[in-house]
Parts: structure tokens; C-alpha cells; sequence
């Protein structure tokens, strides 16, 4: 084994979808690392938000347009 990362599955798609960071995921006990520090320290390179991040939900989209105006 390399590196094992464990996650629960809403804190999977928050980091993914730029809703949350790692650090944040990580500080809150959702996702853990198991290996050498090395390669724990290098994963939020490996990791990154999905393109499909930019699509807002219409709430926030509702939000956004309340906040502009």
C-alpha cells in the first residue's frame, strides 16, 4: 500500500465540487490518510475540483442574483 485516503461520501463531493477544502474535510475527521507523510503531504496536488465545480445550483445561483442586485 501506498496511500490510503478514506472519506465519507458527502465530504468526497464537497472537496470535489469546490464546496469545501481538504484541510477543511481533514480537519473535520471526514477524510483520513493512512501512509508515509510524504505522500499525505503530496495529495492535495494529486487531488483538484472537478470541472463541473463551476455549475452553480439554482439556490446559489438565486443567492448570487439576490446579492448582485
Amino acid at each position: 500500500m501506498d496511500l490510503l485516503v478514506t472519506s465519507d461520501e458527502r465530504a468526497n463531493g464537497a472537496v470535489l465540487l469546490g464546496r469545501a477544502t481538504l484541510a477543511e474535510a481533514v480537519r473535520a475527521g471526514k477524510i483520513t490518510f493512512f501512509g508515509p507523510t510524504k505522500l499525505i503531504r503530496d495529495f492535495p496536488n494529486w487531488i483538484g475540483v472537478t470541472r463541473y465545480a463551476r455549475y452553480a445550483t439554482p439556490l446559489q445561483r438565486a443567492y448570487a442574483a439576490v446579492a448582485a442586485s
